[in-house]
């Protein structure tokens, strides 16, 4: 009866939770390497997940809080001296209008 109990408990608190605020996402190109972009993050609040491109250490995955407004941390990358490119990770869909048959110019 105590395990019912606990059970029910646990499964109560579970659906009154909040669920998390999901992070921000950037691609980030960089020439700083891994070691000073992680620095970087240090100072700005941000967190270096990985690099992207293997062991190339010039494209790496950025995360911040979702409280950070997604454009000023934008600015502040494409302004610092070494981050070649920075974008935020969206999912994209090709659906929508693509499917057009396209002719071409006469000769």
């Amino acid at each position: 009866m105590k395990h019912r109990m606990w059970l029910a408990g646990a499964l109560l608190t579970l659906l009154w939770t909040t669920p998390a605020l999901a992070d921000n996402r950037f691609i980030v190109r960089s020439t700083l390497g891994p070691i000073v972009l992680t620095q970087f993050c240090v100072f700005q609040g941000c967190t270096v997940v990985g690099a992207l491109d293997g062991m190339l250490n010039q494209v790496f995955l950025l995360t911040t809080p979702s409280a950070i407004d997604t454009t000023i941390f934008l600015n502040l990358l494409q302004n610092t001296p070494g981050i070649l490119d920075a974008e935020l990770d969206q999912l994209i869909s090709l659906v929508g209008g693509l499917n057009t048959v396209t002719t071409l110019p006469p000769d």
